[in-house]
């Protein structure tokens, strides 16, 4: 039994797609693209330096945390010191030059608030949603397809208070992670002790 367990883990191991998660923390974003003091007040659009694969729209712009009424205590960074925001519009839409599978986001907002997944037909593919205030903390939101065909995801509350942090993106499907598998075996293993033991 325990050269069975062994050779599925080793196979679910070896069959795992391997995936590359890219993160943007929104640090390294010029002034021109920044609200407020000394910022150029312009919707970062595709000018994520490095990272052209990405466009943010419709008028989503670096914030430093704790300007305007985004406060340091309400709308804090999930990692540097700036986040993701839209002034003037409750929704922010990032398109994708290539399809994905999986698309993340930390988040932190005073209403519900929804993470939309679209193709490139503008047909609504899966959505993640929550409920309720986070103030003061962050959350993660992620959607994700068994395949690459997610063209763009809207992100949208209903009252426009809310910033985003480490947006995630990947074209292939990113895998359960090792501790759930490993909690699965174990489980099994322990079943299969309990059988022989009886």
């Amino acid at each position: 039994m325990r050269k069975l367990l062994l050779f599925i883990m080793t196979i679910v191991l070896i069959a795992s797609p391997a995936y590359a998660l890219t993160v943007l923390d929104f640090e390294s974003v010029p002034n021109t693209y920044r609200y407020g003091t000394g910022g150029g007040n312009t919707n970062l659009g595709n000018n994520y330096p490095g990272h052209p694969e990405v466009t943010f729209g419709p008028d989503a712009m670096i914030m430093v945390s704790g300007q305007s009424e985004y406060n340091n205590t309400d709308y804090p960074p999930y990692s540097g010191n700036t986040i993701l925001f839209s002034k003037t519009n409750s929704l922010i839409r990032i398109d994708f030059t290539d399809p994905m599978a999986y698309v993340s986001l930390w988040f932190t907002t005073a209403s519900d608030l929804y993470l939309e997944a679209y193709n490139s037909s503008d047909i609504l593919l899966t959505k993640s949603v929550f409920s309720g205030s986070n103030l003061g903390t962050n959350n993660k939101l992620y959607v994700d397809r068994p395949t690459a065909e997610i063209a763009y995801v809207k992100i949208h509350d209903s009252g426009n208070h809310y910033t985003i942090d480490n947006l995630g993106y990947s074209e292939t499907p990113v895998p359960v992670p090792p501790t759930v598998l490993l909690l699965s075996f174990g489980l099994l293993g322990m079943v299969g002790l309990k059988k022989k033991i009886a």
